[in-house]
């Protein structure tokens, strides 16, 4: 069914999904509202697409809201949506506490509506080889190094959610057995928002996983290595490569490489495919949320509950 819908967007002018997303033929944009009034000026002025949406005509002109960005008001919004048995997308949802996406879960079942969370990981091309290649990992190492915060603020706090989400949705995604036992230790760092923070994740099918994660980096770095028995997948997420390397009897290792686009905009079409596919009932989107709230969940024991030393 190749419906097209009228669609609202919710987040900043400068958010680079924009254009992705009006190149997506099955959702019209008629707008977006912008979180303050010199964001919505300045496009009134300059005439740059799309243009700004009043909250009253974002319900009253479209049928799905599509959320770039997560910041205060964001769950007001998202209530009055689904009561409105509004579809909705929601890209950022790590900006939402367990407490709401619990909430959220709950509003999405009485108003039998759509509600959509973009992963964070697991549909780019790497993840996606990786968990075609090596199968039941035995042992995976991730580590993921962002360049420091300069303050403790609410939204560095939010990014530091976001970016330990994304170590968690490719670790589910490539064991997706029930978690037996965490062990996290962290040390803070100045003013920043985490510092370093180190956990070791025990699988109930046996996999064991040791996550690293630090914002006191110059540049971003997200590693993954994933070992079985015969083979070591070596996995550059940020530099869009991996290498595989094989065991080869008595001649020991054979090393083959493969590099991707580094673009994220074929993922962020894939899930708008995934999306509008839910809308029109070829799709189950109901574990999205769960899974999202399970990860967030799993923070807390991860970061909040963790020992410092």
């Amino acid at each position: 069914m190749n419906t097209t819908f009228n669609t609202g967007l919710v987040g900043n002018s400068d958010n680079p999904l924009i254009q992705i997303i009006e190149s997506y033929p099955a959702f019209h944009i008629t707008g977006c509202l912008y979180p303050d009034s010199s964001k919505t000026l300045q496009n009134r002025v300059t005439g740059k697409r799309p243009g700004p949406l009043s909250r009253e005509k974002l319900f009253e002109l479209n049928s799905v809201i599509i959320f770039l960005d997560s910041g205060p008001g964001i769950m007001d919004l998202i209530t009055e949506a689904l009561k409105r048995s509004m579809h909705i997308m929601l890209f950022n949802p790590g900006a939402l506490r367990s407490w709401e996406l619990a909430e959220l879960i709950k509003l999405r079942e009485e108003a039998q509506a759509t509600v959509f969370a973009r992963y964070f990981e697991r549909y780019g091309p790497v993840i996606q080889a990786c968990k075609r290649l090596i199968g039941r990992p035995a042992l995976l190492n991730i580590r993921l190094m962002v360049p420091q915060s300069k303050s403790h603020t609410e939204q560095e706090a939010i990014a530091v959610n976001n970016n330990v989400l994304r170590m968690l949705d490719a670790l589910l995604f490539l064991s997706p057995s029930n978690i037996k036992k965490i062990r996290s230790l962290r040390q803070p760092f100045g003013s920043t928002a985490a510092g370093l923070v180190s956990s070791r994740i025990e699988f109930d099918n046996g996999t064991v996983a040791n996550l690293l994660f630090s914002d006191i980096s110059e540049k971003e770095s997200f590693t993954i290595d994933i070992y079985n028995n015969n083979m070591v997948v070596s996995a550059d997420i940020t530099g869009a490569k991996l290498t595989r390397m094989t065991r080869a009897g008595e001649n020991g290792l054979t090393a083959k490489k493969e590099k991707f686009s580094k673009g994220n905009n074929q993922s962020v079409y894939d899930e708008l495919e995934r999306f509008h596919q839910a809308i029109n009932g070829n799709r189950d989107s109901g574990n999205d949320l769960f899974e999202i709230f399970r990860m967030t969940e799993l923070i807390s024991k991860i970061t909040e509950k963790a020992a410092f030393f």
